[in-house]
């Protein structure tokens, strides 16, 4: 019955004295072999130095979810060789900890898909210490061929989100394989810098391809870090750019001529439009000069990744660019610039064909996990938490890190 016990509960490597169940879960009161080796010299010994006033009681495991906790009473034993005490060392249990690996690896596989009160409301694990777990984990603690494999060429993408309020974080994927890399706990260059730069030199080398939103701090780190990468401008923010200020220029248009104006009309795809907001589409850009010459700019910009090839795509640039430098309004004249300054990057997504849409997929993830926990304040367990959920977390993943 109780090498049964024992495979049951892995409890192999100590003597099962009693079993017993408890309104907050389940207690077995074991024993630990009286033969144990010196870990200073790995001499055995079975002289008793000093036994413990009184049991310790450990963390083991889970049960469904209940608890299962071992209670044992450690000794101090005397090694003859080292002439030094030294203290019994449970199996399975790191040094000065309450918590076996196997329940640290089933904590931390449950904070995937929930939130810390939840953990304390099913599991019975609090806060405090499910984040001392937390914050012994290092980033990252999967091997860079888990995530980047081992051959071929890497294709990365960096966005931000927001952590709490106006604090932004950096995510880092890995586009080739589809895996998160890293998420940095601010969107500072000298953050992102460092952590390209930390990058495996067998790693940097095959990064064909950088993948950003249009922010110029990303570009000036990728381009001295990375000199070799391709940069490539996401599409999608791109024409996000283009509805922003063709919406801009419909809300002063709307306050001038003191009316609402439609807005889906001008946002969507020309060629998605129902009859009715393709005749509204009509009467507005008949009626303001303006809004016809952004939106104009805007479907031309959307056409532009269209184009079959990088030739294609030069010319249809080249036309737009001119039309829009001719233009008599400020706001396109500014347009005109910005583009101009991410030519290379525009174009890029014509030699790669990547964008951000894995990135953007994993910030609504993201949001849903931030939800579960009603937000976060330290931005430290905010990364680790996060990371659980794409990182991953096997035994053999995660179990070194809590090993003696």
């Amino acid at each position: 019955m109780e090498q049964d016990i024992k495979r049951l509960l892995g409890l192999q490597g100590y003597r099962v004295l009693a079993v017993r169940g408890t309104q907050w879960g389940d207690e077995v009161d074991v024993a630990l072999p009286r033969k144990q080796t010196c870990p200073r010299c790995g001499a055995a010994s079975t002289r008793v130095h000093q036994r413990a006033k009184r049991p310790s009681r450990l963390l083991w495991g889970f049960l469904g979810q209940r608890p299962l906790h071992l209670v044992l009473c450690r000794r101090r034993l005397w090694c003859r060789r080292c002439r030094q005490p030294f203290t019994q060392r449970p199996p399975g249990v790191a040094r000065r900890q309450r918590v076996s690996m196997t329940a640290q690896v089933a904590i931390l596989t449950a904070l995937r898909e929930q939130g810390f009160a939840m953990l304390r409301r099913g599991w019975q694990v609090s806060y405090w210490q499910a984040r001392r777990m937390l914050l012994r984990l290092p980033i990252p603690w999967c091997d860079w061929s888990l995530l980047v494999g081992t051959e071929g060429p890497i294709c990365l993408g960096i966005d931000e989100h927001s952590f709490r309020g106006k604090d932004l974080v950096i995510m880092i994927t890995c586009l080739s394989t589809r895996q998160v890399l890293a998420i940095l706990p601010n969107d500072r260059q000298a953050t992102l810098r460092a952590c390209l730069q930390s990058l495996p030199p067998q790693v940097q080398q095959r990064i064909v391809g950088v993948c950003i939103d249009l922010k110029p701090a990303f570009k000036a780190v990728v381009r001295q870090v990375l000199p070799q990468a391709q940069l490539v401008a996401d599409r999608f923010h791109v024409i996000h750019d283009a509805n922003r200020r063709l919406d801009e220029t419909r809300r002063l248009e709307q306050g001038e001529a003191r009316t609402v104006l439609p807005r889906w009309p001008l946002l969507k795809g020309q060629e998605r439009l129902t009859p009715k907001q393709q005749a509204c589409l009509q009467e507005l850009t008949a009626r303001f000069p303006t809004l016809r010459e952004h939106h104009w700019v805007k479907e031309r910009l959307r056409s532009l990744y269209a184009c079959p090839d990088l030739a294609a795509a030069e010319a249809h640039w080249h036309t737009l660019l001119l039309v829009m430098e001719g233009s008599e309004d400020a706001a396109v004249l500014q347009w005109a610039r910005t583009l101009q300054h991410w030519r290379k990057e525009i174009l890029g997504y014509f030699h790669l064909r990547i964008t951000n849409g894995y990135t953007e997929g994993c910030h609504t993830k993201i949001k849903l996990l931030k939800r579960l926990s009603y937000g976060y304040r330290n931005v430290q367990v905010y990364m680790r938490k996060l990371l659980l959920g794409f990182l991953p977390t096997s035994f053999q993943a995660l179990a070194p890190h809590f090993s003696p």
